[in-house]
């Protein structure tokens, strides 16, 4: 079984777990929670999904207004495929889909006369759904390069990278979708992360 929950990257002087989405430390259970930094006061922090009580989208807003720096929050699915999502001060937000086949097929519409889901899965009409939800996801992803790039740049990063080097991270594949949030950051010129023990 993979890992369900958040990974929430934010830059704070101190430690980014002290921010109040994170709740209060007695609540938190070690296995729940890990961390790790980059330079300046970057750092990610994974939780797993019973930790936080907020939606994603309401605890980037949270991270943001409490740093006072760009955040991103990335919504893992069994270690699957993932939402990215990212906040600027500024309020402006970009998305994008991670693990873009296994995204696609989790997304694929199922019609609405389909009574076993598990046979329709199986389907010819299934493979042309999830081909049809690639196409669009992976379309979607010069925009999403962009967008991206001028986040890290409202972040002060980024400013000699290309969005073709963002592309190419963006549409990477991972067996560990989480796995992919450390390149894409590498990508769009923030600081190196520190290894992990």
């Amino acid at each position: 079984m993979g890992f369900y929950g958040e990974l929430v990257f934010g830059r704070s002087q101190g430690s980014l777990l002290q921010a109040p989405v994170f709740g209060s430390a007695e609540a938190r259970r070690e296995r729940d929670i890990a961390q790790w930094r980059r330079a300046e006061g970057w750092q990610t922090v994974q939780v797993a999904a019973n930790v936080l009580r907020e939606e994603p989208a309401q605890v980037l807003q949270e991270v943001v207004a409490w740093t006072g720096a760009p955040a991103c929050v990335v919504s893992v699915a069994d270690s699957d495929y993932a939402l990215l999502q990212g906040l600027a001060v500024s309020g402006e937000k970009w998305d994008t889909w991670l693990n873009l086949d296994i995204a696609a097929a989790m997304l694929a519409e199922v019609p609405a006369d389909v009574e076993d889901t598990s046979v329709w899965y199986a389907s010819p009409q299934a493979e042309q759904a999830e081909d049809r939800k690639l196409k669009v996801l992976d379309a979607q992803v010069p925009t999403d390069a962009r967008r991206a790039l001028a986040w890290a740049q409202a972040a002060g990063y980024g400013a000699d990278v290309s969005v073709a080097r963002v592309e190419r991270a963006l549409r990477a594949r991972s067996t560990f979708v989480e796995d992919l949030l450390d390149p894409i950051l590498d990508e769009l010129g923030f600081p190196t992360a520190a290894p992990r023990c």
